[in-house]
């Protein structure tokens, strides 16, 4: 019997060894308690009792069986059900658990539009030189910081003050994430917005009215394609043709000729790159829709249809823009002045997301 803290005593059923439980006796739980997760230190052992040490309950989970943290209903205390439990010695009185809550930081405007103005500023909340600042504003899309304290988020805002707009701070649980894109193959272009012809056969068709497009984007980047390159010494069908006539006239095998079994082949990697392309609409209610230029019927644009992708993908976009009142992303500004996506430096789809998400937030 050990004594807990308070004269209430119970029996050990489990003893940790060397990450390993051994079975003391059988399990007996009271029938008002509930087990406590604590810690699978070597020696520690697990008993009937609701009472916790100061370890880690996530180290003890995994030693022990699965299982979220819920509250137990006896003892008020968290415990993991469903498994016998780990708890440390010495008994130690529980803790409070205090949840971190982090803050995102998003610029109101796009901050690379006052890059110059912003870098001293960011230089002098955040330290680091110069460069560091610059490269944190290009490349946070928007957003100043994505894991920020409530007092780093404060002292930002006020160092920052009207720049850009200013900031707007917001919990992380808090943001607005888009849904799922689904991809388009066609359009038509409606008095009261545009249908959407998509490759869902549970949904073929949407309607998105013109006041609930939220966001129109577009984005490419570079993809690394690896692909494996024959070599050896493969027949050409010329000279297996002359290895066969020869072997019909005068009964020579046709490999002396070169026309029997092939050399195994031999086969090197090649690296080269493609440049993957894309567009998004988003609604207001979270709804994307994607939509890849080279796979797209533009049927829709009628007699303004050129012969490239190109072109009828800044045509479309061009026509979305004067249609609605939605944000543009960097790529879409880009291709309406009439630039090259790869100016908009997205190094991955992760760029292109995390502007949208900024976006969608502002």
């Amino acid at each position: 019997m050990r004594q807990r803290a308070g004269g209430a005593s119970y029996e050990p059923t489990h003893k940790c060894q060397r990450g390993k439980l051994k079975r003391l006796g059988p399990w007996r739980p009271a029938a008002d308690k509930a087990v406590v997760a604590g810690s699978p230190a070597c020696g520690s052992v697990v008993g009937d009792q609701g009472f916790s040490s100061d370890r880690s309950r996530e180290s003890c989970a995994d030693l022990c069986g699965e299982g979220a943290p819920v509250k137990g209903a006896a003892t008020g205390k968290l415990f993991l059900p469903g498994a016998q439990r780990c708890t440390a010695l010495p008994l130690l009185p529980d803790k409070r658990i205090v949840l971190t809550v982090s803050y995102s930081i998003l610029f109101r405007q796009n901050p690379l539009d006052q890059l110059d103005a912003l870098a001293p500023v960011v230089t002098q909340v955040f330290g680091g030189t110069d460069y560091d600042a610059r490269s944190r504003l290009r490349r946070g899309w928007g957003f100043l910081e994505r894991n920020a304290t409530e007092e780093d988020a404060r002292t930002a805002s006020e160092a920052i003050g009207d720049l850009a707009g200013g900031v707007t701070v917001i919990d992380n649980a808090q943001l607005r994430t888009p849904a799922d894109p689904q991809v388009m193959k066609a359009f038509e272009f409606a008095p009261t917005g545009i249908s959407l012809q998509l490759q869902s056969p549970q949904k073929p068709e949407c309607l998105v009215e013109w006041a609930d497009v939220d966001i129109v984007a577009a984005g490419s980047f570079l993809e690394e394609v690896i692909r494996r390159e024959s070599r050896g010494d493969e027949q050409t069908t010329g000279k297996l043709m002359m290895g066969l006539g020869i072997f019909m006239v005068t009964g020579i095998p046709m490999g002396i000729f070169g026309g029997g079994k092939k050399k195994k082949k031999e086969t090197k990697p090649v690296k080269s790159s493609r440049v993957i392309t894309f567009g998004r609409i988003v609604s207001k209610s979270g709804a994307q829709f994607a939509f890849s230029p080279d796979h797209f019927d533009f049927s829709g644009l009628g007699d303004q249809k050129q012969m490239n992708a190109a072109a009828n993908l800044r045509l479309f976009l061009a026509e979305l823009a004067q249609r609605t009142s939605a944000k543009l992303n960097v790529g879409t500004r880009l291709l309406l002045g009439n630039r090259s996506l790869t100016f908009a430096n997205y190094t991955g789809l992760q760029d292109f997301e995390t502007e949208l998400l900024w976006l969608m937030n502002v």
